[in-house]
């Protein structure tokens, strides 16, 4: 089980789990309506499968972040970091 941090720490780039499967965040918006409660709009890449989906959040929860293990990938011209190559760290 990842670190929680509340949901208004979030930013891009960030690796999140939702529903048991690993996200990659590509956007987010903190969106206070005139009436009712302050919630998150979260859009992210499923990391398995490539799918993106929108995610709302209260503002008063609090997420889950994936551990990852990032790897490097040589290419003749750079060393680039592969998004397909992230993988899960098994807890113990």
């Amino acid at each position: 089980m990842g670190e929680r941090i509340d949901i208004n720490r979030i930013a891009r780039d960030m690796f999140i789990m939702h529903k048991g499967e690993p996200y990659r965040v590509v956007d987010y918006e903190h969106v206070k309506p005139g009436k009712g409660q302050a919630f998150v709009r979260v859009k992210a890449k499923n990391m398995k499968t490539g799918n993106v989906v929108e995610i709302t959040y209260k503002a008063s929860d609090s997420i889950e972040l994936a551990d990852f293990e990032q790897r490097l990938r040589s290419t003749p011209t750079a060393t680039a970091i592969s998004t397909t190559s992230w993988i899960k760290i098994p807890t113990s």
